[in-house]
């Protein structure tokens, strides 16, 4: 062993020579020689810790980068919070307030079932089952229904730091020429800030804030939509089980709250039909476990599918909110200018 020792300093000594010589060194496991090539992921970073010192500038300066970018987002996080449960009670129940709160209110699980379809078409019971429990630990008071929303606006904000850290970590990928290599790099971007700026902006939203003042869905389905996109970036890069898993669980909870969620799975399709192109073997395998995972997602609406379809036989024809007028045309482009909270 002090051969052995003695042999890895004296190559390691030497800091004229390049780092590929001074990388060859002798493993203490097997005693073979292990040249640059052959270093492992674990090798690599513990070399490039041991060449930069105890406390290089950039890594100084990395570190106070993420500890600005915490420092921001908990800013953001407090300030969204204060921000959504200000003056809850201020105004009146609105007609859909009012709707959400008769299928909540429900004596039972399974009324709240019934109930649900017959008086908020378009979705499913997820805010109506969650409205419920938190009913029934928090009273029935207009602050009290509001709160849940409050809350799930709130969550959003930390939901909104985790999307776009990952989605500012693929910027490396996305290209025609996308390999495995691509995919082993990191969980997302060594940035704090980028992100933390992100989860400002959605905090200080005005069209967000005045949605998480709403006993409606809508700051339900907005949670769990990010989270959804959020683990299906993540899902790219490192397809573990449970990151699988999750992001079919939150593909069903979002589609559940609001139908209009089907429209976020459109473009996460061509995305990976368009990394799936080179059509390399590793590249689809990968590609097949998202595209599988986001199937089961789907899967898992089936059984509240055919609650929703039962009762709805039951129900008033949807003709009865035909006096509904229909949107513009321009009304995608106006959805945009409400987004920057004009």
């Amino acid at each position: 062993m002090t051969r052995l020792l003695a042999r890895f300093g004296a190559q390691s000594a030497d800091a004229n020579q390049p780092w590929i010589l001074r990388s060859n060194y002798v493993d203490a496991l097997t005693g073979r020689r292990k040249s640059r090539d052959h270093l492992s992921s674990a090798d690599l970073r513990l070399r490039a810790r041991d060449d930069a010192g105890p406390l290089s500038p950039p890594i100084y300066a990395a570190g106070i980068e993420r500890l600005g970018g915490v420092a921001l987002e908990m800013f953001a996080v407090a300030l969204g919070g204060f921000l959504r449960f200000s003056n809850l009670g201020g105004c009146e129940m609105s007609a859909d307030e009012g709707a959400s709160w008769a299928a909540a209110s429900a004596s039972s699980v399974r009324q709240v079932l019934q109930f649900q379809p017959r008086l908020n078409p378009g979705k499913f019971a997820v805010h109506e089952l969650a409205l419920h429990g938190w009913l029934r630990l928090f009273g029935d008071g207009l602050v009290a229904m509001r709160a849940l929303s409050a809350l799930a606006g709130t969550l959003g904000i930390v939901a909104a730091f985790f999307l776009a850290r990952e989605l500012f970590g693929l910027s490396r990928g996305v290209t025609r020429r996308t390999n495995e290599q691509f995919f082993d790099k990191g969980t997302g971007t060594s940035s704090y800030l980028l992100p933390a700026f992100a989860a400002v902006l959605f905090a200080v939203n005005l069209v967000f804030i005045k949605y998480a003042q709403e006993a409606r869905m809508y700051s339900v389905a907005l949670l769990c939509g990010l989270l959804q996109i959020g683990f299906f970036l993540r899902s790219v890069r490192h397809p573990t089980p449970a990151i699988l898993l999750f992001m079919a669980i939150f593909t069903a909870l979002a589609i559940a709250s609001t139908f209009t969620m089907f429209l976020i799975l459109a473009p996460e399709v061509i995305w990976l039909a368009y990394l799936a192109w080179p059509w390399d073997k590793a590249i689809y395998r990968r590609v097949a476990a998202v595209g599988l995972a986001l199937i089961g997602g789907l899967v898992l609406l089936i059984p509240p599918a055919i609650i929703y379809l039962r009762v709805r036989e039951q129900a008033p024809a949807l003709l009865a909110y035909a006096w509904a007028s229909p949107a513009p045309i321009w009304a995608p482009i106006s959805m945009f200018n409400k987004a920057s909270g004009s």
